[in-house]
């Protein structure tokens, strides 16, 4: 039997776990940073003057990486921590990051400070709030029969979104190349996405074995640890996946707004909608899996 209620033991693991990823992840992202600086310092005069303009444009976006970190971190030690130890208080949060991002979507409704040629457009911006509303169906109604217990296993899921979030991010602001979708999401990149994929399935086989075991699809005698690794990384890619498309679906909506973020609620992190916009597609698939899926039922 895989053990789906590994306590504070699996809790104090995942967590763990979770630091050492950000931390990573600010490491390579700073170390990244100085190999730039250090390329436009040698580089010719007119190539080192357009690197220099291309970062002081960019530098408002990056500002504040304190405050990035610390939004991103506390957000998802909060939704990790509900998520494992109580339904109920997973279903508060949920519902409290609704009505938030209900709040901002009517705030952007009634705004007045869209650029020339863009306004309030009712089906993208509500159309993303149901999906939203879908997703937190498909999380509750798949979490847990006990309102007072948790899902280790929708924990560890959300955590590899985050490791996801964070490793696409700094694996493209470091390869960069070609873009997905220009108009879009001009950040995203085809290094990006692919490297943040693979950090995610990395990510997925070690939390198998280093935090607690993840029973998609059960890896059970004689199948052993080859099926838990070549599972884990089905879960890894498909997570990735998810998580890319519920990114682009709210990147789409924005551009269609003519706005860069949906509120400054989270500052540098944009608003409610920003920061859970790579959990929308989860939810539905995650419902799917666990209800009608035979091999992904626990």
């Amino acid at each position: 039997m895989i053990d789906l209620d590994p306590g504070l033991g699996g809790y104090l693991r995942m967590m763990a776990f979770f630091v050492v990823t950000v931390a990573a992840g600010f490491l390579l992202k700073r170390v990244a940073r100085g190999l730039t600086t250090g390329h436009a310092a040698g580089a010719g005069s007119a190539q080192a003057a357009e690197t220099t303009a291309s970062q002081a444009t960019l530098r408002p976006l990056k500002a504040g990486i304190a405050q990035k970190l610390k939004a991103f971190a506390g957000f998802q030690i909060l939704l990790l921590t509900l998520a494992y130890w109580t339904w109920i208080g997973f279903a508060t949060f949920l519902v409290i990051l609704f009505a938030y991002s209900l709040m901002e979507i009517r705030a952007l409704r009634v705004s007045t400070g869209y650029p020339a040629g863009y306004g309030f457009r009712p089906l993208p911006a509500y159309g993303i709030l149901v999906l939203f509303a879908l997703a937190i169906v498909g999380y509750l109604f798949a979490a847990s029969s006990d309102p007072m217990r948790g899902n280790p296993v929708l924990a560890f899921l959300f955590l590899l979104v985050a490791i996801f979030d964070g490793y696409s991010q700094i694996w493209g602001e470091i390869l960069r190349g070609p873009k997905i979708t220009p108009r879009t999401s001009p950040g995203k990149t085809w290094s990006g996405f692919l490297c943040g994929l693979a950090c995610c399935a990395a990510a997925a086989c070690a939390g198998s074995l280093l935090v607690f075991p993840t029973p998609f699809p059960p890896a059970t005698p004689p199948d052993g640890i080859g099926r838990l690794l070549q599972s884990t990384i089905e879960i890894g890619l498909g997570v990735g996946a998810l998580a890319f498309l519920g990114d682009i679906s709210a990147s789409w909506v924005k551009r269609r707004l003519g706005i860069k973020d949906f509120s400054a609620l989270l500052g540098a992190q944009g608003g409610m909608l920003d920061r859970a916009d790579s959990l929308l597609w989860l939810g539905p698939a995650y419902f799917i899996a666990v209800r009608y899926c035979h091999p992904f039922q626990y």
